[in-house]
């Protein structure tokens, strides 16, 4: 049902070289007691429905390789790198890349005279790492870049920032814009977009009544040379259909509360607000301009994200747990497209540095979009004889979707924009995952959708459904 999905590439994309000679240089430069390396093979096996007139596959295969390396380089310092590798028999193409590759040092502070306001703990870290804001929802992707975090005894303070243009497009999931779109068809180019991303992150644990809070403030800066995108005042008669597109800026206020209700022991919260600004290329109305009075202009975002959770844990023998949520993010009425659509002043479509899907099925993404979602989660056989039974979890989840303002474009294409309609459709999800070995992990999952048909596209199906067996083996 998820209509976005990357288009295919030549086979045989490899990471650098210059990232496995790091590696192996590490490798060889440390005593062989002192490194940990492993791994992991991955397969997932999808069969899923198609609808009539669609080109995508009924069965499709994945494949992943993961080997990672870790060594301690002294006492504080260490060495982290992980390689990835990935086959997907729908594109098809195999890929690879360095998923991390990084230095770090943790430095622990204890004398009275070497904690300067509190300070008890650094940590440095460059090279290739994961960089992720508190909700999860707006940015959470590898950068090649430095942080900085700092452990005082009352909260900690988080600083990192990181280029993007060097990882492989196969394993990029920054949103793109649509030139980016373009340069993901050209056999041609390698690396996925190329953006600066910044995180300033302040958490402080148990403010009151065993409260966290954490403010934080993320940047996405859009790096691409601006003669190869469309120059604000350009008209649209004068441009061809692969030279649509702009620079795509956007700026995120976090804020983000969590903990217990204590009213209820076991039951929990977490609440996020996000403003998001910057701005975006919008074909708007301009009385100067030749060949119909409408040039392309730079506008602002002012849109916003909303997410609540409620998680409930029984004491009941097999890990229960009751979850509700919802995500909330905002539209613009006048978009003429999911993305870079602005033909107005202010952009009010929530627009996420890497958005991800919510369904197994229909995978909505934010923009335009509110979500609720109830799922239940346990252990059945917690007690059961068979070790590998009593380490199988099963959760059900069912999931709401609606557009916030009741019409417009959505993440997934099968849905009608010129059509008003609020209700988009209902899925409900079925997860069971054990582990019978230590290094061996069995999951299957299965999901239906249950589409509002006076919203979708003629040619699509009423019921969508997917179903999908995981095996992955540690070693």
């Amino acid at each position: 049902m998820n209509a976005f999905h990357r288009p295919s590439a030549p086979a045989g994309r490899c990471f650098p070289i210059w990232g496995i000679l790091t590696v192996l240089a590490i490798a060889s430069a440390t005593p062989v007691f002192a490194f940990e390396w492993g791994g992991s093979i991955t397969t997932n096996n999808t069969v899923q429905s198609v609808a009539e007139n669609s080109d995508d596959d009924v069965f499709v295969n994945t494949e992943a390789l993961v080997l990672y390396l870790t060594a301690p380089l002294g006492s504080q310092w260490e060495f982290v790198g992980q390689l990835g590798g990935s086959y997907d028999s729908a594109e098809p193409v195999f890929a690879a890349d360095l998923e991390k590759l990084y230095f770090q040092r943790n430095r622990t502070i204890t004398g009275e005279n070497e904690q300067p306001a509190g300070l008890v703990g650094m940590t440095t870290r460059f090279g290739r790492f994961l960089m992720s804001d508190p909700t999860g929802l707006i940015m959470s992707h590898p950068i090649d870049g430095a942080a900085f975090i700092l452990n005082y005894v009352n909260f900690e303070l988080y600083a990192g920032a990181g280029y993007t243009g060097f990882i492989n497009k196969e394993f990029s999931s920054v949103g793109m814009g649509l030139q980016d779109s373009v340069d993901q068809e050209d056999d041609d180019v390698y690396f996925g977009p190329a953006r600066l991303l910044g995180l300033l992150r302040v958490s402080v644990p148990e403010i009151v009544f065993g409260q966290n809070m954490t403010v934080a403030f993320a940047v996405q800066e859009d790096l691409r040379n601006p003669d190869d995108v469309v120059e604000a005042d350009a008209v649209p008669l004068n441009l061809d259909s692969d030279e649509l597109g702009g620079l795509l800026d956007t700026h995120y206020s976090i804020l983000g509360v969590d903990g217990p209700i204590s009213v209820l022991p076991g039951l929990f919260y977490r609440a996020s607000y996000a403003l998001n600004t910057g701005r975006t290329l919008s074909l708007v109305e301009d009385d100067t301009a030749e060949s119909g009075g409408k040039s392309y202009q730079y506008q602002p975002f002012l849109a916003h994200l909303v997410d609540g959770r409620l998680q409930y844990f029984f004491n009941d023998g097999i890990s229960s747990v009751v979850s509700a949520g919802a995500t909330f993010t905002t539209g613009d009425d006048d978009y003429s497209g999911f993305v870079e659509g602005n033909t107005k002043e202010a952009a009010t479509q929530f627009t996420a540095v890497t958005p991800g899907g919510k369904g197994l099925v229909f995978g909505l993404q934010t923009g335009n979009s509110t979500t609720t979602e109830v799922s239940y989660s346990a252990i059945p056989l917690a007690g059961a004889g068979a070790s590998f039974l009593s380490t199988m979890q099963t959760e059900v989840r069912y999931y709401g979707f609606f557009r916030t303002i009741g019409s417009g474009y959505v993440s997934v294409a099968d849905v009608d924009a010129t059509d008003d309609g609020a209700y988009l459709g209902s899925e409900v999800d079925l997860i069971v995952r054990m582990r019978p070995f230590s290094d061996l992990g069995i999951g299957l999952s299965g999901g239906m959708f249950f589409a509002n048909n006076a919203v979708m596209l003629d040619d699509t199906n009423s019921i969508d459904w997917i179903t999908r067996l995981t095996a992955s083996l540690s070693f």
